[in-house]
Protein backbone atom coordinates (compact mmCIF):
# COMPACT_ATOMS: atom_id res chain seq x y z
CA UNK A 1 0.00 0.00 0.00
CA UNK A 2 2.75 2.15 1.05
CA UNK A 3 4.51 1.45 -2.31
CA UNK A 4 1.86 2.32 -4.63
CA UNK A 5 1.29 5.64 -2.68
CA UNK A 6 4.78 6.49 -3.04
CA UNK A 7 4.98 5.55 -6.96
CA UNK A 8 1.67 7.63 -7.24
CA UNK A 9 3.64 10.98 -6.21
CA UNK A 10 7.08 10.32 -7.67
CA UNK A 11 6.38 12.18 -10.70
CA UNK A 12 6.32 15.51 -8.50
CA UNK A 13 8.97 13.83 -6.65
CA UNK A 14 11.38 13.31 -10.04
CA UNK A 15 10.38 16.87 -10.97
CA UNK A 16 11.52 18.48 -7.47
CA UNK A 17 14.85 16.92 -7.38
CA UNK A 18 15.98 17.91 -11.11
CA UNK A 19 14.44 20.80 -11.97
CA UNK A 20 16.60 23.38 -13.49
CA UNK A 21 15.97 26.06 -11.12
CA UNK A 22 16.05 24.41 -8.04
CA UNK A 23 19.91 25.47 -7.42
CA UNK A 24 18.83 29.23 -8.53
CA UNK A 25 16.63 30.27 -5.74
CA UNK A 26 13.13 29.90 -6.93
CA UNK A 27 10.66 27.71 -6.53
CA UNK A 28 10.52 25.17 -9.16
CA UNK A 29 6.78 26.44 -10.77
CA UNK A 30 5.01 29.61 -9.83
CA UNK A 31 2.76 29.09 -7.15
CA UNK A 32 3.06 30.85 -4.02
CA UNK A 33 1.93 30.23 -0.64
CA UNK A 34 0.37 32.17 1.93
CA UNK A 35 1.62 32.68 5.84
CA UNK A 36 -1.49 30.15 7.01
CA UNK A 37 0.11 27.56 4.23
CA UNK A 38 3.55 27.57 6.38
CA UNK A 39 1.69 26.63 9.32
CA UNK A 40 0.40 23.79 9.53
CA UNK A 41 -0.91 21.59 12.06
CA UNK A 42 -0.11 17.66 13.46
CA UNK A 43 -2.17 15.55 15.66
CA UNK A 44 -0.54 12.63 17.40
CA UNK A 45 -1.83 9.92 19.26
CA UNK A 46 -1.86 6.20 19.31
CA UNK A 47 -3.49 3.46 17.57
CA UNK A 48 -7.17 3.00 18.74
CA UNK A 49 -6.41 6.43 20.80
CA UNK A 50 -9.12 8.61 19.58
CA UNK A 51 -7.19 10.27 17.32
CA UNK A 52 -9.77 10.48 15.14
CA UNK A 53 -12.46 11.75 17.28
CA UNK A 54 -9.34 14.82 17.61
CA UNK A 55 -9.08 15.28 13.97
CA UNK A 56 -13.23 15.56 13.42
CA UNK A 57 -13.19 18.30 16.72
CA UNK A 58 -10.56 20.42 14.96
CA UNK A 59 -11.86 20.20 11.25
CA UNK A 60 -15.30 21.49 12.74
CA UNK A 61 -13.54 24.67 12.07
CA UNK A 62 -13.59 25.95 8.36
CA UNK A 63 -10.38 27.93 8.68
CA UNK A 64 -8.41 24.67 8.61
CA UNK A 65 -8.29 20.61 6.68
CA UNK A 66 -6.99 17.82 8.59
CA UNK A 67 -6.12 15.00 6.28
CA UNK A 68 -6.07 11.57 7.84
CA UNK A 69 -2.85 9.60 8.34
CA UNK A 70 -0.97 8.83 5.24
CA UNK A 71 1.19 5.74 6.21
CA UNK A 72 4.68 6.74 6.03
CA UNK A 73 5.22 9.65 3.62
CA UNK A 74 6.89 11.84 6.41
CA UNK A 75 9.15 8.99 7.45
CA UNK A 76 9.68 8.64 4.12
CA UNK A 77 11.11 11.67 3.29
CA UNK A 78 12.40 12.43 6.85
CA UNK A 79 14.92 9.52 6.11
CA UNK A 80 15.91 10.61 2.56
CA UNK A 81 16.63 14.27 4.31
CA UNK A 82 18.87 12.59 6.89
CA UNK A 83 20.28 10.38 4.28
CA UNK A 84 21.56 13.67 2.03
CA UNK A 85 22.86 15.85 5.20
CA UNK A 86 24.66 12.86 6.25
CA UNK A 87 26.22 11.42 2.51
CA UNK A 88 28.60 12.92 0.41
CA UNK A 89 27.05 15.98 -1.95
CA UNK A 90 28.18 15.18 -5.55
CA UNK A 91 26.11 15.37 -8.59
CA UNK A 92 26.11 11.95 -10.61
CA UNK A 93 23.56 10.19 -12.84
CA UNK A 94 21.32 13.46 -12.24
CA UNK A 95 19.56 12.09 -15.37
CA UNK A 96 18.50 8.67 -13.81
CA UNK A 97 16.18 10.15 -11.46
CA UNK A 98 13.64 11.68 -13.90
CA UNK A 99 12.92 8.37 -14.24
CA UNK A 100 9.18 8.53 -11.85
CA UNK A 101 8.76 4.58 -11.51
CA UNK A 102 12.00 3.81 -10.49
CA UNK A 103 13.30 7.33 -8.73
CA UNK A 104 11.58 6.20 -5.13
CA UNK A 105 12.83 2.85 -5.01
CA UNK A 106 16.39 3.45 -6.10
CA UNK A 107 16.82 6.89 -4.90
CA UNK A 108 20.01 7.69 -3.64
CA UNK A 109 21.37 11.07 -1.68
CA UNK A 110 24.36 11.21 -3.50
CA UNK A 111 22.62 11.13 -6.89
CA UNK A 112 21.08 14.76 -6.50
CA UNK A 113 23.20 18.43 -7.09
CA UNK A 114 21.22 20.13 -4.27
CA UNK A 115 22.70 21.83 -1.49
CA UNK A 116 21.45 21.04 2.17
CA UNK A 117 19.44 24.68 1.90
CA UNK A 118 17.92 24.23 -1.26
CA UNK A 119 16.98 20.43 -0.78
CA UNK A 120 15.35 21.17 2.56
CA UNK A 121 13.31 23.87 0.84
CA UNK A 122 12.36 21.69 -1.96
CA UNK A 123 10.99 19.23 0.50
CA UNK A 124 9.63 21.76 2.10
CA UNK A 125 7.46 22.79 -1.55
CA UNK A 126 7.12 19.09 -1.94
CA UNK A 127 4.76 19.02 1.48
CA UNK A 128 3.05 22.00 0.46
CA UNK A 129 2.24 20.50 -2.79
CA UNK A 130 0.67 17.53 -1.38
CA UNK A 131 -1.39 19.39 1.55
CA UNK A 132 -1.65 22.34 1.35
CA UNK A 133 -5.70 23.54 0.14
CA UNK A 134 -3.89 26.06 -2.01
CA UNK A 135 -6.50 29.03 -1.12
CA UNK A 136 -4.10 31.07 0.76
CA UNK A 137 -5.96 31.42 3.84
CA UNK A 138 -7.05 27.30 4.95
CA UNK A 139 -4.41 26.15 6.50
CA UNK A 140 -3.33 22.26 6.54
CA UNK A 141 -2.23 19.52 8.24
CA UNK A 142 -2.63 15.76 9.24
CA UNK A 143 -2.98 13.14 11.94
CA UNK A 144 -0.98 9.86 12.42
CA UNK A 145 -0.05 6.99 14.60
CA UNK A 146 2.25 5.33 13.16
CA UNK A 147 5.41 6.98 11.69
CA UNK A 148 5.61 9.24 14.60
CA UNK A 149 9.26 8.71 15.90
CA UNK A 150 11.23 11.41 17.14
CA UNK A 151 13.21 12.01 14.13
CA UNK A 152 10.48 12.00 11.76
CA UNK A 153 8.59 15.09 14.35
CA UNK A 154 12.10 17.01 14.49
CA UNK A 155 11.95 16.82 10.42
CA UNK A 156 8.37 18.11 10.08
CA UNK A 157 9.67 21.20 12.58
CA UNK A 158 12.50 21.72 10.48
CA UNK A 159 10.27 22.24 7.16
CA UNK A 160 7.78 24.13 9.13
CA UNK A 161 9.27 26.06 12.54
CA UNK A 162 5.49 27.74 12.81
CA UNK A 163 3.66 24.29 12.92
CA UNK A 164 1.21 23.56 16.20
CA UNK A 165 1.05 19.55 17.44
CA UNK A 166 -1.88 18.15 18.96
CA UNK A 167 -0.78 15.06 21.81
CA UNK A 168 -3.83 13.18 22.31
CA UNK A 169 -2.72 10.59 25.18
CA UNK A 170 -5.51 7.91 26.49
CA UNK A 171 -5.70 5.70 29.00
CA UNK A 172 -3.38 2.72 28.21
CA UNK A 173 -5.69 -0.15 29.70
CA UNK A 174 -8.38 1.55 27.40
CA UNK A 175 -5.93 1.75 24.07
CA UNK A 176 -5.28 -1.97 24.83
CA UNK A 177 -8.18 -3.44 24.89
CA UNK A 178 -9.77 -0.96 21.97
CA UNK A 179 -6.85 -2.71 19.94
CA UNK A 180 -7.38 -5.95 21.34
CA UNK A 181 -11.12 -6.11 20.41
CA UNK A 182 -10.68 -4.56 16.54
CA UNK A 183 -12.20 -6.84 14.18
CA UNK A 184 -8.74 -6.60 11.82
CA UNK A 185 -6.89 -7.67 15.04
CA UNK A 186 -7.54 -11.58 14.96
CA UNK A 187 -3.65 -12.51 14.54
CA UNK A 188 -3.15 -10.00 17.00
CA UNK A 189 -5.20 -11.82 19.18
CA UNK A 190 -3.77 -15.36 18.69
CA UNK A 191 -1.09 -14.56 20.25
CA UNK A 192 -3.04 -14.52 23.89
CA UNK A 193 -3.71 -11.61 26.12
CA UNK A 194 -0.42 -11.89 28.37
CA UNK A 195 2.07 -11.87 24.87
CA UNK A 196 -0.27 -9.00 23.31
CA UNK A 197 -0.39 -6.90 26.49
CA UNK A 198 3.67 -7.64 26.75
CA UNK A 199 4.05 -6.58 23.16
CA UNK A 200 1.45 -3.63 23.68
CA UNK A 201 3.45 -2.25 26.31
CA UNK A 202 6.94 -2.15 25.03
CA UNK A 203 5.48 -0.16 21.74
CA UNK A 204 3.59 2.30 24.37
CA UNK A 205 6.31 2.90 26.39
CA UNK A 206 8.40 3.82 23.54
CA UNK A 207 5.73 5.52 21.95
CA UNK A 208 4.97 7.53 24.90
CA UNK A 209 9.11 8.28 25.33
CA UNK A 210 8.67 10.59 22.13
CA UNK A 211 5.56 12.03 22.86
CA UNK A 212 7.16 13.04 26.16
CA UNK A 213 10.36 14.64 24.40
CA UNK A 214 8.31 16.76 21.73
CA UNK A 215 5.86 18.12 24.50
CA UNK A 216 8.52 19.60 25.98
CA UNK A 217 8.27 22.45 23.61
CA UNK A 218 5.02 23.91 25.15
CA UNK A 219 5.42 26.86 22.80
CA UNK A 220 4.33 24.59 20.05
CA UNK A 221 2.91 21.30 21.53
CA UNK A 222 -0.29 20.92 23.74
CA UNK A 223 -0.53 17.27 25.12
CA UNK A 224 -4.60 16.74 25.34
CA UNK A 225 -6.55 13.44 26.87
CA UNK A 226 -8.88 11.87 25.57
CA UNK A 227 -11.21 12.06 28.44
CA UNK A 228 -10.86 15.58 27.98
CA UNK A 229 -12.74 15.31 24.36
CA UNK A 230 -15.36 13.82 25.64
CA UNK A 231 -16.41 17.20 27.39
CA UNK A 232 -16.45 19.65 24.73
CA UNK A 233 -17.59 22.36 25.60
CA UNK A 234 -14.53 23.09 27.85
CA UNK A 235 -11.54 21.09 25.47
CA UNK A 236 -12.62 22.94 22.22
CA UNK A 237 -12.12 26.14 22.93
CA UNK A 238 -8.71 25.30 24.27
CA UNK A 239 -7.78 23.51 21.28
CA UNK A 240 -8.76 26.37 19.11
CA UNK A 241 -6.66 28.88 20.90
CA UNK A 242 -3.67 27.01 21.21
CA UNK A 243 -4.36 26.53 17.36
CA UNK A 244 -5.01 30.47 16.57
CA UNK A 245 -8.65 29.15 15.24
CA UNK A 246 -11.59 31.20 16.08
CA UNK A 247 -14.20 29.09 18.15
CA UNK A 248 -17.49 30.63 17.07
CA UNK A 249 -21.02 29.58 18.27
CA UNK A 250 -21.33 27.86 14.75
CA UNK A 251 -18.13 25.79 15.18
CA UNK A 252 -19.08 25.03 18.82
CA UNK A 253 -22.63 23.38 17.57
CA UNK A 254 -20.81 21.46 14.88
CA UNK A 255 -18.14 20.04 17.71
CA UNK A 256 -21.36 19.02 19.93
CA UNK A 257 -22.57 16.95 16.46
CA UNK A 258 -19.26 15.45 15.89
CA UNK A 259 -19.29 14.39 19.82
CA UNK A 260 -22.95 13.37 20.21
CA UNK A 261 -21.78 11.20 17.02
CA UNK A 262 -19.23 9.14 19.49
CA UNK A 263 -20.82 6.99 20.90
CA UNK A 264 -19.11 3.65 22.34
CA UNK A 265 -15.91 5.10 20.28
CA UNK A 266 -13.94 2.43 23.03
CA UNK A 267 -14.88 -0.32 20.66
CA UNK A 268 -15.97 0.65 16.91
CA UNK A 269 -15.24 -1.87 14.81
CA UNK A 270 -15.14 -4.48 17.27
CA UNK A 271 -15.56 -8.12 15.78
CA UNK A 272 -18.69 -9.42 16.33
CA UNK A 273 -20.76 -8.14 19.24
CA UNK A 274 -18.41 -8.16 22.16
CA UNK A 275 -20.52 -9.44 25.61
CA UNK A 276 -19.64 -6.73 28.00
CA UNK A 277 -18.74 -9.42 30.68
CA UNK A 278 -15.62 -10.34 28.60
CA UNK A 279 -14.39 -6.97 28.68
CA UNK A 280 -14.74 -6.49 32.06
CA UNK A 281 -12.75 -9.81 33.22
CA UNK A 282 -9.94 -9.12 30.93
CA UNK A 283 -9.90 -5.69 32.05
CA UNK A 284 -9.39 -6.62 35.73
CA UNK A 285 -6.88 -9.58 34.77
CA UNK A 286 -4.82 -6.95 32.41
CA UNK A 287 -4.82 -4.19 33.84
CA UNK A 288 -2.38 -4.67 36.82
CA UNK A 289 -0.22 -6.13 34.51
CA UNK A 290 0.04 -3.47 32.48
CA UNK A 291 -0.12 -0.62 35.15
CA UNK A 292 3.39 -2.15 36.36
CA UNK A 293 4.88 -2.13 33.02
CA UNK A 294 4.10 0.60 31.57
CA UNK A 295 6.33 3.88 31.98
CA UNK A 296 4.00 6.73 34.25
CA UNK A 297 3.51 10.01 31.94
CA UNK A 298 1.44 12.82 34.16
Amino acid sequence: RLRRALRHFSHLFANLVTHPKANEGQRPHDKEYSDNDLRPIFILGFHRGGTTFLQRIVNCSEEVMIWGEHRGVASFYAKAHAKFLCSPIRSSQAGRIGRPMTVLDSWSAWENKHSKESYTRLLRIHFLDLFAVGDGETRWGFKEILDTDKSTIDFLRLLFPESKILILRRDPVDVFLSQYFARWNKDFRKRGHLQCASDFAEAYNLQSSTYRSIAEDVERSLVLNYEELLEPRHAAPKIFSFLGLNCTDDVMKKVADVANAVVGSSYQGSEGQININEKDDLRASISPILRKRLERWD
